[in-house]
């Protein structure tokens, strides 16, 4: 199967976003509302990828999604901005290996030039895949140094 990995445009995809959200993970607020915040009220905008099938006449299907939130924490007495992926979700019928390596490598990869650190708290199904992609054992969540 072929797949592309681009940025997300949020004025063209927030119908995709919105819906394999709510099909998939659970918000106490919609994933409306999660999406404003992390995209148009917080003080850093997300950065979201999203994996795109590619048929064989041509035809792209959008079938997957990762962010990074950039956040400010205080380590060693210093500020940093640190990213802290979340909302990895992928169609059913894509759910395999190569599809979910793409979406946390390729975001890892755009981060982690401009991260001292990324972290990622993933659901018990997901911890596999970010520990292949390069994510260690922190206390209380999986954590790489750019």
């Amino acid at each position: 199967m072929a797949y592309e990995l681009r940025q997300l445009v949020l004025d063209e995809d927030r119908s995709f976003l919105v819906d394999i959200l709510e099909k998939n993970l659970e918000f106490s607020n919609g994933a409306e509302g999660v999406i404003n915040w992390n995209n148009e009220k917080s003080r850093y905008p997300a950065q979201c990828m999203i994996l795109e099938h590619k048929a064989d006449n041509g035809d792209k299907e959008k079938i997957g999604n990762i962010c990074t939130f950039y956040r400010d924490f205080n380590y060693l007495g210093k500020r940093l901005k640190v990213g802290i992926f979340g909302n990895l979700v992928i169609e059913e019928k894509h759910r395999s290996l190569q599809p979910a390596m793409m979406l946390t490598k390729g975001n890892a990869k755009k981060a982690v030039d401009s991260l001292p650190f990324l972290y990622v708290f993933p659901n018990e199904k997901a911890i596999g895949v970010f520990k292949i992609s390069g994510f260690k054992d922190q206390s209380s969540g999986l954590g790489v140094r750019g």
